[in-house]
């Protein structure tokens, strides 16, 4: 008789992990608290507009992942060339910025500044090592404290609402890992013929009805060869017996399982935990989340901007990020009009997180008056949410999330993945490929192995 395996979660984790079990000949059933596969990686249409979840493209990290990619979009798939912007100043410089850009585009005042306080950094260093303890540290000793501050540290305590000091240093090295002025400065003066443009890595794919296409045809595929599917569904419940899962309590049914692979947030897996072990208790707070309000606004102009997405970093924005999804396939807006979306990151307890479409209309207006968009060309507003999308990398994190994952590994067959199962802000590959290899590591009693190495499964790029 098969052994059933319960996946919660129906993003691009959960779904992996759906088609990595029927490889191994289990029974499979998935669990999702929305109408629709996807999670995060979902596209949404609004009348003869198509919108994902903020910015979305996917990276094939390995060729295995594009083939099925590929596969799952029906010849339907396309590379985008993906313009990013940072809006530091009032001009938008290319991201990854070049330095002879940001030399013509900051004072002079402002760039002598940005090289004193590099160089007295690393002069400074030779004598005294520097702290690189939290994100503010190894902002400074990358790129100097003017740089840093334009670039990245008042930016990341907008979106993070508290002091960069406060970030992790785990944060920094997954979003800078080898930047630095240092690295700038000798791209920018390397004899290496280079294509200066605009364009971000082109090895991406992208679906020409929405990233959100392949995620269906996934979810479609699954249920085709006999994965139940049960949507709209609450985890109110999970019954422990003799050290495992025995089932979970699905709305108002008893869900009897084998296997148990969660990508729910880690912070609700431990608080269901820790109704019957108050060794969890500790964790619930430590598991911090931030949220995003997408506000997506029909504009009466057929293009918005050339970039693809742009962050706001200037301190005169509300907004962190806005990204145009008409400029990655044309179909996505009429000729005449096109879709913008405006992200703004919060928590539970910001009124922000309450507002309607209604309550941001002043708030878009003043932000696209700066891009010289009238009040007259806004069409309609909506909003989408997304709740715990980021997790929160505060000094300490790393700490407290190792030590829960050690405890939840005393359950033989519970394993727990993806960006938010892991609290890990990675990439869609990097779900998809650590919710597809999470499934070897549980059926053979390996979990402890699995949060071991899950760091290094990211960073895989073997074929």
């Amino acid at each position: 008789m098969k052994k059933t395996i319960v996946i919660i979660g129906a993003g691009p984790a959960g779904l992996m992990a759906g088609l990595e079990a029927l490889q191994n000949d289990l029974n499979v059933i998935i669990i999702e608290k929305s109408s629709f596969p996807g999670g995060k990686g979902a596209s949404i249409k609004w009348g003869d507009y198509l919108v994902d979840y903020g910015p979305h493209v996917f990276h094939p990290a390995t060729e295995s992942l594009k083939k099925l990619m590929i596969k799952y979009s029906g010849g339907k798939e396309f590379q985008p060339k993906i313009m990013q912007s940072l809006y530091v100043e009032d001009q938008p410089m290319d991201y990854p910025f070049r330095i002879s850009q940001a030399i013509s585009h900051l004072k002079f005042t402002t760039n002598l500044k940005i090289f004193f306080d590099y160089f007295f950094v690393k002069l400074k260093s030779i004598v005294f090592k520097p702290p690189k303890t939290n994100f503010k540290e190894f902002g400074i000793a990358n790129f100097g404290n003017t740089l840093y501050q334009i670039c990245f540290g008042k930016y990341s305590e907008r979106v993070w609402g508290c002091s960069a000091e406060n970030i992790s240093i785990e944060f920094a090295m997954r979003k800078l890992p080898s930047l630095s002025l240092r690295s700038l400065l000798i791209d920018s003066l390397s004899k290496r013929k280079k294509s200066h443009t605009s364009y971000h890595d082109s090895g991406f794919l992208y679906h020409e009805n929405g990233i959100g296409t392949i995620f269906n045809n996934i979810a479609a595929d699954l249920l085709e060869r006999g994965v139940q599917f049960i949507y709209n569904s609450t985890i109110k419940e999970l019954i422990l017996k003799d050290g495992k899962i025995a089932s979970v309590i699905v709305n108002d049914t008893e869900v009897y399982l084998d296997y148990l692979l969660t990508t729910m947030p880690l912070g609700e897996l431990v608080s269901l935990i820790s109704d019957k072990y108050c060794l969890f208790t500790k964790y619930s707070d430590a598991m911090q989340y931030r949220n995003t309000i997408f506000v997506n606004v029909i504009l009466n102009r057929p293009q918005f901007s050339k970039f693809n997405w742009s962050f706001l970093v200037n301190e005169r924005f509300i907004f962190n990020r806005v990204s145009e999804q008409k400029n990655l396939f044309p179909t996505f807006a009429p000729k005449n009009k096109t879709l913008i979306t405006l992200e703004k990151v919060c928590k539970n307890s910001d009124p922000e997180w309450l507002r309607d479409a209604c309550m941001w209309r002043s708030d878009v207006e003043k932000e696209l008056g700066f891009f010289g968009v009238s009040g007259n060309e806004i069409d309609s507003i909506f909003i989408n949410k997304l709740e715990k999308s980021y997790p929160f990398m505060y000094v300490g994190y790393e700490f407290q999330k190792i030590n829960c994952l050690n405890d939840l590994a005393s359950f033989k067959n519970l394993i727990t993945t993806g960006r938010y199962g892991l609290s890990i802000d990675t990439d869609m590959h990097d779900s998809m490929q650590l919710g597809r290899e999470a499934i070897s590591y549980l059926i053979n009693q390996k979990v402890s192995d699995f949060y071991t190495q899950h760091e290094e499964i990211c960073k895989t790029r073997a074929a």
